[in-house]
């Protein structure tokens, strides 16, 4: 008996233009191939649809460590007690 699948294969028609990108980005992002790449991209948008306040505590998070590359750490963390304070002071 033949052994059953957990994959299924589809068809996705796309831009030239945007299939150059994605196989520009697979292969900066060391993807085996675009198929990789686009089931990374797939996953990634399935688990901030789930659960869109996470999502948005990580974009945040991703921007605190970019403030804290570019600038001096403690005007950065007057920033978040700042915010903290207009959050309602959440410990």
């Amino acid at each position: 008996m033949p052994q059953e699948s957990h994959e299924e294969m589809i068809s996705v028609r796309m831009p030239i233009s945007l299939y150059a990108l994605l196989k520009e980005r697979s292969q900066e992002h060391h993807y085996l191939d675009i198929s990789e790449a686009l089931r990374g991209v797939c996953r990634r948008r399935y688990e901030q649809s789930r659960n869109p306040l996470l999502n948005e505590i990580g974009t945040i998070r991703k921007l605190v460590d970019e403030k804290l590359e570019n600038q001096e750490s403690s005007k950065v963390l007057k920033e978040l007690q700042d915010l903290k304070k207009l959050l309602g002071g959440l410990e």
